[in-house]
This record gives structure tokens, C-alpha cells and sequence, in this order.
């Protein structure tokens, strides 16, 4: 096809823009609505029409045929040797790192005997937000 979709959605819009115009003065409100947007409608799908026709039948030599996104190429090339080499280097890089030591965070400590006193001043604190 020739052209984008924008051509077809421009040309309905005016159709569907004109043929209310011209409609709205004899007509009621809602048939001059129906009979416009048919009229948009209608000519969208022609212009559509027209696209196809222009980009395959007239103009087909202005596609550009290329094989790209035909073939599919089934075969992967043999990288085993880049791969032992890759694991080797791994190997030996390994060996002159120190060893994994995970993180040791605090833990959590919760206070079970608190002061009476310091609960209300905290729930009184906590109750003026």
C-alpha cells in the first residue's frame, strides 16, 4: 500500500465534516449525524481501496523485494571452544578471590518490660499526627 493510514482518517474526516455541513441545513440533527458519518465511513474504506490498488497493481515496482524476514537460518555456529576458554578464565579468576561471606545485619530487638510512662508519652506523640 501507498501512503498511511492518516490519509484514510483525513479524507473520511473531511467527507464525514462536509457531508454534515451540507446535510444540516434540510435535515434533522441526528439523521444529518447518521448520514455523515456513513458518508466518512464510506470513503474511508475507498480510499483504502484506492491505496491497494495503487501500491499492487500500478506501482508494484516501487516495493523494494528484498529476502530479509523470509528465511530463517536453523544453524547456530559452534562457539564451544570460545566457551572453555570463557570457563577457564572463570576458573582461575575464582581461584584468586577470597570466598563468599554473606552479611550478618543486626537483629531486631524488641523491649518487653517498658516503662508505663514512656508507652503514653510515645502513644501521645504518635496521636497528634
Amino acid at each position: 500500500m501507498i501512503g498511511t493510514i492518516r490519509w484514510n482518517i483525513v479524507i473520511g474526516g473531511f467527507s464525514f465534516i462536509f457531508t454534515f455541513m451540507l446535510s444540516f441545513a434540510n435535515n434533522v440533527f441526528s439523521t444529518a449525524l447518521v448520514r455523515s458519518f456513513l458518508s466518512g465511513l464510506i470513503l474511508f474504506f475507498i480510499i483504502f481501496l484506492f491505496r491497494w490498488i495503487m501500491g499492487t497493481i500500478i506501482f508494484p515496482s516501487s516495493i523494494i523485494e528484498n529476502d530479509m524476514g523470509k528465511k530463517i537460518d536453523f544453524v547456530t555456529p559452534d562457539e564451544s571452544i570460545e566457551i572453555h576458554q570463557l570457563m577457564r578464565t572463570d576458573s582461575e579468576t575464582a581461584a584468586d578471590e577470597p570466598s563468599f561471606a554473606p552479611l550478618n545485619p543486626p537483629k531486631l530487638v524488641s523491649k518487653h518490660n517498658m516503662d508505663p510512662e514512656e508507652m503514653v508519652k510515645a502513644l501521645r506523640h504518635m496521636s497528634e499526627d
